[in-house]
């Protein structure tokens, strides 16, 4: 008897409790990357408007780990742990999921917007996104709503569906947002390394957590469905619910960073990153024309070469040496 109650308290507190752990480690995380926004790029590169976005994704976060530290301390305090309660739905179970999808919606137009920014201002891939962004919001809110009116998990079983639907709608959402994000981010490679170092640890943000995203919701619905009674499936969903908030903001101090080097690059230089690589046809006082080409230019970028003649160049006395430049 000892024993199968040591194995419902493993799959469901110490399950709960590994869950929480680790919620709060990635919110410790969190709270370190906002820190770090707003010493390092609170002044000067980000709008007010960001700034907000910011504190309102941190306070909401913050009420969802306050609500995390509700369920564990009903289970392990108020109920010392009698399985016979387990069944039992409180209130914060619903209040956890409302702000769970809250803090996504706002993560899944942050990421809209930049798609939207960075992408010519193409609207088809950032209005799917809040399509489906706005949709598992009502879902939530929705699924939310009816565990905090209903007193068992049996009485959830008819909403089954709306559980699957949610998770199948995540899956896709996050998908089309790493696709779109990798896709814009490629299209700023400049063949400059401090840059390109910038640019491709957004790509192992993006490609990193995707997957991991992609693998917990995956195991939620596995053990949601074949482990209803346990706590499998909230932990991992707890745990999924920071990673979206954590995997953001290092996205964003990233973006940030990789503007303020390129500032920086600018101020010493005089030009962006962009226009750093040249291509310049000079003429020699021999009479022959010699082709200087920067071998870190991308062949796709002298595909869509445009040049122009700068009246102000002169190598010889005989006159103004036309120079084209890659923009």
């Amino acid at each position: 008897m000892s024993r199968e109650l040591n194995h419902v308290l493993d799959l469901t507190i110490g399950v709960g409790l590994v869950g929480f752990t680790v919620a709060a480690l990635l919110y410790g995380v969190t709270s370190g990357q906002v820190l770090l926004y707003y010493h390092r790029h609170g002044r000067g590169i980000s709008t007010w408007r960001t700034q907000c976005f910011v504190a309102a994704i941190w306070l909401v976060d913050t009420v969802h780990l306050v609500l995390l530290t509700c369920v564990v301390y009903y289970y392990d305090i108020v109920i010392h742990g009698n399985p016979a309660e387990f069944p039992h739905v409180i209130w914060a179970y619903g209040a956890i999921l409302i702000t769970t999808e809250c803090n996504t919606v706002l993560i899944r137009l942050g990421y809209a917007h930049r798609i939207w920014k960075y992408n010519n201002r193409k609207v088809l891939m950032p209005i799917i996104v809040i399509v489906f962004a706005v949709a598992l919001l009502a879902m939530g809110i929705f699924y939310g709503h009816a565990q905090l009116i209903m007193k068992s998990f049996d009485d959830l079983q008819e909403l089954q569906w709306s559980f699957y639907l949610a998770f199948a709608l995540q899956i896709v959402a996050d998908t089309c947002i790493a696709i779109s994000m990798i896709s814009v981010c490629r299209r700023f490679l400049t063949g400059l390394r401090r840059f390109d170092e910038v640019i491709q640890t957004i790509f192992m943000f993006i490609i990193n957590t995707g997957l991991l995203n992609l693998a917990l919701v995956t195991l939620s619905l596995i053990f949601y469905y074949i482990m209803p009674t346990s706590f499998l499936f909230l932990a991992l969903y707890w745990v999924l619910a920071k990673l979206h908030v954590c995997s953001f903001l290092a996205v964003l101090n990233a973006e940030k960073d990789l503007i303020a080097r390129t500032s920086t690059h600018t101020m010493h230089h005089g030009s962006t990153p962009i226009l750093t690589t040249a291509l310049r046809v000079e003429d020699f006082p021999t009479g022959l024309p010699t082709t200087q080409l920067d071998s870190s230019i991308p062949l796709s970028v002298l595909a869509r070469a445009s040049f122009q003649v700068n009246p102000m160049h002169h190598t010889s006395e005989s006159g103004p040496s036309p120079v084209a430049h890659a923009v």
